[in-house]
């Protein structure tokens, strides 16, 4: 099985188009929003943003996550301490993030060297 494919919170491949409205909530959230969505109701309008807001916020969560295993696994925690903790079976976590921790590794043991 291969490893999750990695989120990025990079400038979404919307702004390349020119049919899109950049803009901020009145509570000063950003958003991008193809222009098309102008023409649904209000509140499929709000939903979508919602989703785009929170799937926002997910890619950031998981850039953290990413990076917080590695450390973990440097600090002596098992695959099976981080499955239980990240909610994935002891094979899923090593799966998702071992090649992550290796590099670590390497890259500090080299660093040490």
């Amino acid at each position: 099985m291969a490893s999750r494919p990695r989120r990025s919170t990079s400038t979404p491949p919307a702004l390349d188009q020119p049919d899109v409205e950049i803009g901020r909530t009145l509570d000063g959230r950003g958003y991008v929003m193809p222009k098309g969505w102008r023409r649904l109701p209000g509140e499929t309008r709000t939903a979508l943003l919602e989703v785009q807001d929170i799937a926002a916020r997910l890619a950031v969560l998981e850039e953290q996550l990413d990076a917080a295993v590695p450390e973990a696994r440097l600090l002596g925690a098992s695959w099976g301490q981080l499955g239980v903790a990240a909610r994935l079976t002891p094979e899923g976590a090593r799966r998702r993030w071992s090649d992550a921790a290796d590099d670590l590794s390497r890259t500090l043991g080299s660093a040490l060297d």
